[in-house]
């Protein structure tokens, strides 16, 4: 005996059911894995980028702090708030790893971006300090320059190879350092002020090697070294402060 069809309708009205239902079934009570992101849920896609993010920040993070420890210790009067900003994105930092070693992902990357957003405007602050600095080492070595420049016009008898060179070398040096000025500002421009402040370092040591060769005299050249210590500490990554212990 044949057995009888049920009615396609029907089959179809079964099979959409199962198919509704099925992923809550399959889900064991107390089975559904969470990722919370402060107050919110996050898809499992979401919770590794997260992850991912959180890692890359922290690893920046550390560097550029690292980084701002030196330029606190250097140059830190020179920017108002400077020590109490420091302290404030190391607190956050802090807090941020705590998060991840606590593997809430998404709240490490959110204390991290955090955490970089205080960074960059507290080297906003530096930049500007060197920018200004810089900017008065140019002009001097701009004007030092000329008054050479005369002298070896004005003075045909003084005139020596020697000095030639010097006024060479300078003017070579002077055009690399606007131009090392010239890239930290398009490095500022464009948020990456850790770039900008190395271009402005870089300008710094040029700008102060023309005004020690440009001094008539080696005591010159001395107070010279002596004046831009610290900026020349800085310009290899070194503390003013611990250099003095």
């Amino acid at each position: 005996m044949t057995k009888k069809l049920k009615h396609p309708c029907r089959q179809l009205k079964i099979a959409v059911a199962f198919l509704t239902t099925f992923p809550l079934m399959a889900q064991p009570a107390g089975a559904e894995k969470k990722a919370l992101d402060s107050h919110q849920k996050i898809s499992y896609l979401e919770l590794a980028h997260a992850t991912r993010r959180a890692e890359v920040l922290q690893e920046r993070n550390i560097a550029d702090i690292q980084r701002l420890k030196i330029l606190i210790a250097n140059f830190g009067s020179k920017v108002s708030g400077s020590n109490e900003a420091f302290e404030k994105i190391k607190n956050t930092y802090k807090k941020a790893t705590e998060s991840y070693y606590r593997r809430d992902f998404g709240e490490a990357r959110d204390r991290q971006v955090e955490c970089l957003k205080q960074i960059e405007e507290l080297y906003q602050g530096f930049v500007t300090v060197f920018k200004e600095d810089l900017s008065a080492l140019l002009t001097e070595c701009s004007l030092s320059l000329s008054d050479l420049e005369f002298t070896q016009s004005l003075e045909p008898g003084q005139n020596s190879a020697q000095l030639s060179e010097r006024i060479l070398r300078s003017q070579f040096r002077l055009r690399t350092a606007f131009q090392q000025a010239s890239m930290a500002e398009s490095n500022a421009g464009d948020r990456r002020y850790a770039m900008a402040i190395d271009h402005y370092r870089l300008g710094k040591l040029y700008a102060i090697g023309i005004l020690k060769d440009l001094a008539q005299a080696p005591e010159k050249a001395t107070e010279i070294e002596t004046k831009y210590a610290v900026d020349l500490r800085d310009a290899y990554g070194r503390s003013a402060t611990a250099e003095k212990k």
